[in-house]
């Protein structure tokens, strides 16, 4: 994850939050939980601790709430999606044309509106860089 970080933190057009507080991460977990969704998967809470939020030209990793603004929250990004084929799947970031989920220990990159699977990794550094194309 700190090849990842690097080029975010370098990349002029990134803007990141400050990292998320251990507590935070896990109280999310429990309200996913109790909403019947997967929890942060452990790799990705890293992430999320470094940076509570990352937007890069257009593609965003949500955070954990209490979000700063402008970044998405991502307990409410799962109770607002609705899934067609991958019901049960964490919401974790898009782009334009892509969202990124996790479910069952693998990270999907699927297609926005279809949900065609594009691309799918156990890696949360590939997943996140997948996502904001970096």
């Amino acid at each position: 994850m700190e090849k990842l970080l690097r080029r975010i933190e370098l990349n002029e057009d990134a803007e990141c939050a400050s990292g998320a507080d251990r507590k935070d991460i896990l109280l999310c977990n429990r309200k996913l939980n109790a909403e019947g969704l997967p929890e942060i998967p452990e790799a990705w809470q890293g992430l999320l601790a470094k940076h509570n939020g990352i937007y890069c030209d257009g593609a965003e990793v949500f955070a954990v709430p209490p979000a700063e603004s402008p970044f998405s929250d991502v307990l409410q990004m799962n109770r607002d999606i609705v899934w067609e084929q991958n019901d049960g799947a964490l919401l974790l970031g898009q782009n334009e044309s892509d969202v990124l989920a996790y479910d069952d220990g693998v990270y999907l990159i699927l297609e926005r509106g279809s949900e065609e699977v594009r691309h799918r990794t156990g890696d949360a550094e590939a997943a996140a860089g997948y996502i904001l194309r970096l």
